[in-house]
């Protein structure tokens, strides 16, 4: 229940988001910027803290702090995603260079947290492309409310079929038929929304394959978790962990349809 009610206030935030002004769409995509990599730097502190293979980890996550190199480096992150919502070239250019330079200074970087944060920080940058796009509002809750329904879907057919597990290894809770149900409803829902049109197999497809790439981002956030050994991100929303943790799916999601659209794929069936 309480899974359900976080995600429907979480949908009313990025709905939120999608209409508001340029100045509030800026200041929150900071935020949630700075949230997504102070979570994920935090949990590769725990892990190199060599105190994560107690029952109580995620209690232990909470009392973890990060050192102030970390900090700095997520602010220069953040301002170099301002500048880059900004069109500020040069500086961006310049503080890429200083990013670089503060780097190998510091010498506080790895290949673990040179993925996350090259991850997150190429999401918002897609994230503030889509922005840009006259398709954007149609796009972007299209996005946000077929994650959830992927989300949903893969929940309830997963918990209630159950059935042999799709990776143990990485997420003991995920279930083949989970994984299926994650697929078959999202598609069969896209298919009584937008199946009027012309377009019937290209609605199919596009919907596998945003169902698929959804699951896979929620896969690579569980590989994220199960290395650093904590179960949820954070604990900043109830019943679902961290910001990390809700935006997995969504994440993943952001970069794919950014590319289709790089790629000139002009999404007929949802503008």
């Amino acid at each position: 229940t309480l899974r359900i009610i976080s995600s429907f206030f979480l949908i009313l935030f990025f709905l939120f988001l999608t209409y508001s002004r340029e100045i509030y769409f800026l200041i929150f995509s900071q935020i949630i910027l700075f949230l997504l990599n102070w979570e994920s730097l935090r949990m590769l502190e725990f892990k190199a803290s060599g105190c994560n293979n107690s029952k109580n980890n995620n209690f232990l996550l909470t009392r973890c702090k990060l050192s102030k190199y970390d900090v700095v480096l997520i602010l220069l992150i953040n301002t170099y995603v301002l500048l880059y919502s900004l069109s500020f070239q040069y500086l961006q250019i310049l503080l890429f260079l200083i990013i670089l330079f503060y780097i190998y200074k510091i010498k506080i970087i790895n290949i673990p947290k040179s993925l996350v944060l090259s991850y997150v920080c190429f999401s918002l940058i897609c994230f503030i492309d889509l922005r840009q796009s006259l398709d954007f509002i149609n796009i972007f809750i299209f996005i946000v409310f077929f994650t959830f329904l992927v989300d949903v879907s893969a929940y309830l057919v997963g918990s209630t079929l159950k059935g042999k597990k799709l990776a143990p290894q990485i997420s003991p809770n995920k279930t083949l038929s989970g994984f299926f149900g994650g697929i078959l409803i999202p598609v069969f829902f896209c298919i009584l929304v937008y199946g009027k049109q012309n377009y019937f197999f290209d609605i199919i497809c596009f919907s596998i394959a945003m169902a698929v790439v959804s699951q896979i981002g929620d896969l690579i956030e569980s590989i994220f978790k199960r290395y650093c050994n904590v179960k949820d991100s954070s604990n900043l929303i109830p019943g679902h962990g961290g910001i990390l943790d809700r935006m997995d799916s969504l994440l993943l999601l952001i970069i794919f349809v950014s590319l289709m659209k790089l790629l000139d794929y002009n999404f007929f069936f949802i503008v």
